[in-house]
């Protein structure tokens, strides 16, 4: 089992993402930054790229995004869990969104359907 976050977590999840292949076509490209605070190794930050329904991850600090999502550790967690929702935790205060929201609106289609791609690796993470 990866620790969420490590290397071998990304690389699961970079695994899960080539695999990846959406159920039905799908157009358009957007962008989301992730940046976890206080976690085992630091700050951490990642950008997912969806592009025409493909996914993938780049694990580079200052890769820019359309979206960009900032919260601790704890709160990460609980969202990859599933235990909470980026919604609950956004009107919560426990996330912060900047960047283009728009975009992400009007994409929001290439982000429906993508969640069961990552559900073994979320299945074998330890937290």
């Amino acid at each position: 089992m990866a620790q969420y976050l490590s290397n071998e977590w990304f690389d699961e999840m970079e695994a899960a993402a080539a695999a990846y292949k959406p159920s039905e076509a799908k157009s358009g490209q957007v962008s989301l930054k992730e940046t976890i605070i206080d976690t085992p190794f630091g700050e951490v930050s990642y950008v997912m790229v969806l592009d025409e329904g493909l996914v993938n991850l780049i694990r580079d600090d200052s890769a820019t995004a359309d979206v960009t999502f900032a919260q601790s550790y704890q709160t990460a967690a609980a969202l990859h869990r599933g235990e909470m929702t980026t919604h609950d935790a956004f009107f919560a205060g426990k996330v912060r969104v900047a960047g283009h929201l728009n975009t992400l609106l009007e994409h929001s289609d290439l982000l429906k359907g993508i969640a069961p791609a990552f559900e073994e690796v979320r299945a074998n993470t330890t937290y």
